[in-house]
């Protein structure tokens, strides 16, 4: 059965229903707002301390001096934001392979590549004792990573694999999704790879080899300094004991002796006076 409205609607019963209206609207304007900032994608430079470079890292002022020194090596442009390049491992570095390792806490990782870049590289993840590893054709143009355990240090790990054809890897930028509300040390936290390694700052591996070289020639000088020591210490207490034992000897040899000529000479006097006697 059909009701037609049996009185005028006033304006004192549109009010409650337009209340409610404006309450919901409010509600559906601010849940996009609050979904907004529950996460926080952080940008993070790719000379960061964070990251570490193998074999080493050359900075702009390096490369534009001496490009030659930087073969091989990872190497920081001189353009606003810098971008790391890579052309592949050199006899210049040892024939390294360049690797990247950056340690994080996050939700998400974005690695986004240059144009230019068209090296193929191998890119894995790990956490929690979970390994990930995939290739990743640098000419796409970026890569991500998602559904991490944000609670855990995740470790991505990029290295360079070689062609018959020269490659670069173009790095451009580097973002992770954090919560809003999160520090930075809870989602950066402390490097565990050697400062020497990790330090990003123009260094060779010559330089490496002859610190490590200088430190192992010392505490091989050093060793052998000590042994030398107790060498001398126990060559020192042998000759001691030896020649007292001599001496002593010889004090008591000669003692013996004299002792044994004074015991003769009074039997010769007696004998001698013995002899006078019979006559």
């Amino acid at each position: 059965m059909l009701r037609g409205p049996s009185r005028r609607s006033g304006p004192g019963h549109d009010h409650p229903c337009l209340a409610w209206s404006l309450i919901a609207l409010i509600c559906l304007c601010l849940i996009p707002s609050a979904l907004s900032q529950e996460f926080l994608n952080v940008s993070i430079p790719l000379n960061s301390t964070q990251i570490v470079y193998t074999p080493f890292l050359c900075n702009a002022t390096a490369v534009s001096t001496n490009p030659q020194r930087c073969a091989g090596a990872w190497q920081v442009s001189d353009s606003d934001p810098a971008t790391i390049s890579t052309f592949g491992p050199s006899s210049t570095s040892n024939n390294i392979i360049p690797q990247f390792f950056f340690s994080f806490r996050a939700f998400e990782l974005h690695l986004t590549t240059s144009p230019s870049s068209n090296a193929t590289v191998n890119v894995t993840v790990s956490s929690n004792g979970i390994v990930v590893s995939s290739v990743f054709n640098s000419s796409v143009g970026s890569v991500s990573i998602v559904n991490l355990p944000e609670n855990d240090t995740s470790v991505m790990t990029i290295n360079y694999i070689s062609s018959s054809i020269p490659t670069r890897l173009d790095l451009e930028a580097l973002e992770i999704t954090v919560l809003a509300n999160a520090t930075i040390t809870s989602f950066l936290p402390t490097p565990t790879l050697p400062i020497s390694i990790s330090l990003p700052t123009f260094t060779t591996p010559s330089s490496t080899l002859s610190s490590s070289a200088t430190s192992t020639s010392n505490a091989a000088q050093g060793h052998g300094t000590s042994k030398k020591m107790i060498a001398e210490a126990v060559g020192l207490t042998v000759g001691l004991g030896l020649g007292l034992t001599i001496v002593a000897t010889l004090i008591f040899y000669y003692w013996r002796r004299r002792r044994r000529r004074e015991a003769d000479v009074p039997m010769e006097a007696t004998r001698s006076g013995w002899s006078g006697r019979g006559r």
